[in-house]
């Protein structure tokens, strides 16, 4: 199990996935330089400046960049001007099983071509509920070389049922899920909004990945993103 950002990048959904435009068009690479290597998660776009992700996928301004590839496919690579970790984060938790709300906002210096995402107003999931989660990566686990492709997959809700995280699988006993790269990506909803951001994974004998997606919901969390979005208008 761990965290799904890392160095070097980097794997994602895992298991039968598809395209999806409308996905796609609301969401971004995140690119992190840190010590000892550098990876790439997920964002959603939630205005023209503005990108909400998991704060374990980023790091300080001067080393974040987001980063996606223009309609003439050529890659763009857009600077950093502020970033603002979830003041409830904790780099530690997935060790030590603290609570930790592992979210993340970043401003971009320059305006971004994308489509807002909707954030939900839901604070609570219903067992069964069909999601689907969407990120950058690779096919399968190893195969790094098929990263920067943005995919999506269909997952249903499982329990236990929480205010603060939601957990998916795929509901049939399948490997599908998110892996390396999806941190930070959406979770939508049947509606299309944002209901979760991609934080964790495991596999299905509790390692690797394609077993359980763990999110952390956005409801509870839009204060804070007001607050933040607000104070850099």
């Amino acid at each position: 199990m761990g965290f799904l950002c890392g160095a070097p990048p980097a794997f994602a959904i895992v298991g039968e996935s598809a395209s999806d435009a409308g996905l796609e068009a609301q969401s971004v690479m995140v690119l992190k330089r840190a010590r000892g290597g550098s990876g790439f998660c997920t964002g959603v776009v939630l205005s023209e400046r503005v990108v909400l992700t998991a704060a374990h996928c980023v790091a300080g301004p001067n080393d974040t960049r987001l980063h996606w590839r223009g309609d003439d496919s050529q890659p763009k690579l857009v600077d950093v001007a502020a970033v603002a970790l979830h003041p409830e984060f904790l780099a530690r938790a997935p060790k030590t099983r603290e609570r930790s709300v592992d979210l993340a906002l970043v401003r971009a210096a320059s305006p971004l071509p994308f489509r807002r995402a909707s954030l939900s107003s839901r604070d609570a999931l219903t067992l069964g509920e069909r999601v689907r989660i969407g990120g950058f990566g690779v096919t399968q686990e190893g195969a790094g070389r098929t990263g920067g492709t943005f995919r999506a997959a269909d997952l249903t809700i499982r329990a236990p049922l929480s205010h603060l995280l939601g957990w998916a699988d795929s509901g049939d006993g399948r490997k599908r899920g998110a892996c390396t790269g999806d941190s930070g990506g959406g979770m939508f909803d049947a509606a299309g909004e944002v209901i979760g951001v991609v934080a964790w994974t495991t596999g299905p004998n509790g390692r690797g990945c394609g077993g359980v997606t763990q999110s952390i919901l956005v409801a509870p969390q839009r204060g804070w993103i007001e607050r933040v979005t607000r104070g850099w208008e």
